[in-house]
């Protein structure tokens, strides 16, 4: 969230988006692995109250590092522990996005296959759950 954070912040309305009664608290960490979430929401708990709300993009870094399966499981594992940490978050879910060059990748064909399936995975669990999807595409 790091780049978004610096694009709504030069934006009329600013970090908050223009919303009135609403407050927003940009967090990102450029390079995060999946390893890393749950340490970054601790600390984020520690620190500030829980959000009402929290859109997720997660495991975009790990994608040709581990396996999909194994990605998936894990943000699986992270989404619930998210639920019991905060119970009563909103949360929603912003798909791994494509690129131009992955990391790791021998075949980008098939890690753009890996990072459909890993979405798709990820969306059917969090809509089970009651979160919510961003609008980006599979």
């Amino acid at each position: 969230m790091c780049w978004a954070h610096r694009a709504v912040d030069s934006r009329l309305g600013g970090p908050n988006l223009g919303l009135v009664g609403y407050e927003f608290d940009w967090r990102g960490k450029r390079g995060i692995n999946r390893d890393q979430f749950s340490i970054t929401l601790e600390d984020y708990l520690k620190k500030n109250l829980p959000p009402s709300w929290i859109l997720i993009q997660l495991g975009s870094n790990d994608l040709g590092v581990i396996k999909s399966k194994e990605l998936i499981e894990q943000i699986k594992c992270d989404l619930v522990r998210l639920l019991a940490l905060v119970p009563g978050v909103n949360v929603v879910w912003s798909d791994l996005l494509p690129r131009r060059h992955w990391h790791f990748a021998s075949s980008p064909r098939a890690l753009e296959k890996v990072r459909r399936r890993v979405n798709t995975a990820v969306i059917n669990f969090v809509e089970r759950e009651g979160g919510s999807l961003s609008d980006t595409p599979v």
